[in-house]
């Protein structure tokens, strides 16, 4: 499992608490987005969880494996504004999905708020047997 994430503090928080495999920084000013993913993911992603979208989200468009599953929950890049005036960028590569044979499907968690009184009971008890923390 591989994260992204702004800055070196929250990359080590992903590699060292959260124990994933891999972290890229896309605030790096040594290696692009791209080279990071092409250094962690050589063989492609299989699977991309996004609520950023613009360049992030085209950049792992670019680097699909067939049959690839891509879950979009929301785009904070494009959260400036331009949303309410149809100004959306992106996503720029979405032909990749159909070259490679991989599928997009939205997430919003207002399709599951009906289950909110139970997730939390269930999040309060892995907070209290400290088995998830918050920062």
């Amino acid at each position: 499992v591989i994260g992204i994430a702004g800055g070196e503090k929250k990359c080590d928080f992903l590699l060292n608490q959260l124990k994933l495999d891999g972290a890229v920084d896309y605030k790096s000013t040594e290696r692009t987005l791209g080279e990071q993913l092409d250094a962690l993911a050589p063989d492609g992603v299989d699977f991309f969880y996004d609520n950023v979208g613009g360049a992030t989200l085209d950049a792992v468009l670019l680097r699909l494996r067939p049959k690839a599953r891509v879950v979009i929950c929301g785009a904070v890049s494009q959260y400036s504004g331009k949303l309410n005036r149809g100004e959306v960028d992106g996503p720029r590569e979405y032909l990749k999905l159909a070259e490679r044979g991989a599928s997009m499907t939205g997430f919003n968690v207002m399709q599951h708020i009906h289950r909110a009184p139970l997730a939390l009971i269930h999040i309060g008890f892995l907070m209290l047997t400290k088995r998830i923390s918050l920062f």
